[in-house]
Order: C-alpha cells, then sequence, then structure tokens
C-alpha cells in the first residue's frame, strides 16, 4: 500500500491559528470557478502519481471539505469531472467520505454527484 498526499486550498477565514501557525491571517477569496480549476488539477496529479506507480485501486476523500472549508459541491463536481478520464486505469476508486452523526451534507452531496459515475 502506498500513500498520496496533497494539501487541499485552506480556505478559512482565519486561516492562521493555535493549530496552524504561521500560515497567515487573511482569507483566501476563490470563485467556485477557480476551486474547481484548483481541485481538479490537484486531483489530476494524485491520480497520475497512482497511475504512475500502477496503483490498482485508489481511496479518495472529500479535499478540504472539512476544516479547509472547500464547499463540497464543487469538490464534488471536481473529483466527477476527473475521474471519467480515470475509470479504466484502476480496477477501482472509491470515496470514503467522512461524516458525523449531526452532519452528513458532505457525505449526501458526494454521493448525489458521483452516482452517476459509479463504477
Amino acid at each position: 500500500m502506498d500513500v498520496i498526499t496533497c494539501a487541499a486550498p485552506n480556505l478559512r477565514e482565519k486561516p492562521g491559528n493555535i493549530h496552524n501557525l504561521g500560515d497567515g491571517d487573511k482569507c483566501v477569496k476563490v470563485s467556485d470557478k477557480q476551486l474547481l480549476e484548483i481541485q481538479q488539477k490537484r486531483l489530476r496529479r494524485i491520480l497520475d502519481i497512482a497511475v504512475d506507480k500502477r496503483e490498482e485501486a485508489v481511496i479518495l476523500g472529500a479535499f478540504g471539505c472539512g476544516a479547509f472549508m472547500n464547499k463540497p459541491e464543487v469538490v464534488a463536481l471536481a473529483a466527477k469531472n476527473v475521474i471519467k478520464d480515470y475509470l479504466n486505469a484502476f480496477k477501482a476508486i472509491e470515496f470514503a467520505v467522512y461524516c458525523s452523526p449531526r452532519d452528513d451534507r458532505n457525505y449526501k452531496t458526494f454521493a448525489r454527484v458521483l452516482k452517476s459515475v459509479a463504477q
């Protein structure tokens, strides 16, 4: 098993805090279109590395939809747009989207958006 990591865009209102020292104190403002492009570029890079390493399966998540405040609708759409090009590259592409008992919006959004691309 290999692990590929990539930082998600940090879109928090106050990115610098006790857990993220030195990260600045100004919020980054990006449009949904810009976020879609950023997310697609990063996901393509992750999947290209997995293809290059001849991985059989990849497990992805709701990239940045938690603490970094990325919009799940935009991130799920980016995933949908990108994974179509990689369906034959892997035996499986899975999404592990965490949700607490009190908030399942990320999970429901990813399930709805990715439903049409399910393998």
